[in-house]
């Protein structure tokens, strides 16, 4: 009987690191990041943008937008979407498309653009009756 619960025991604690490691170090956002780094580093013109470039950390990245009382983590793999530089590249690592940052303040979110990654983002007149979408399930 002890061999059982030891043996069990050992099983539920392999499942457990497992799984650990699979959902904090072997994420596609971890990819991206990496990714999105070593362009950074490659398009630096001075040393000193290398530099920086070097020092980008892969970390969880949010957008806290308290007038909505809402956190949009889009930014966790959409790294580039202010970068005129990425234009060229496939998403999650390309800048936004269009001109709608030219006519949009990224730094405001009182006139929000909610996009589903298909077509044009729709300019929300009430943006809180509208939930961010879960991680993982945006179409895009």
């Amino acid at each position: 009987m002890k061999k059982t619960i030891i043996i069990s025991s050992l099983v539920v604690i392999a499942i457990l690191l497992a799984e650990a490691v699979r959902e904090n170090a072997k994420m596609d956002w971890q990819k991206y990041q990496k990714i999105y780094k070593e362009e950074l580093i490659r398009l630096a013109v001075t040393p000193k943008d290398k530099e920086v470039a070097g020092q980008y950390q892969i970390k969880m990245r949010q957008l806290v937008l308290p007038e909505l009382n809402r956190v949009d983590r889009c930014v966790i793999c959409h790294l580039a979407m202010e970068d005129a530089r990425m234009a060229d590249k496939a998403n999650p690592l390309k800048s936004h498309p269009g001109n709608y940052l030219e006519n949009h303040d990224v730094e405001r979110s009182d006139a929000p653009f909610v996009t589903t990654g298909k077509g044009a983002p729709l300019r929300l007149k009430k943006p809180w009756v509208m939930p961010m979408i879960r991680i993982g399930k945006n179409p895009c």
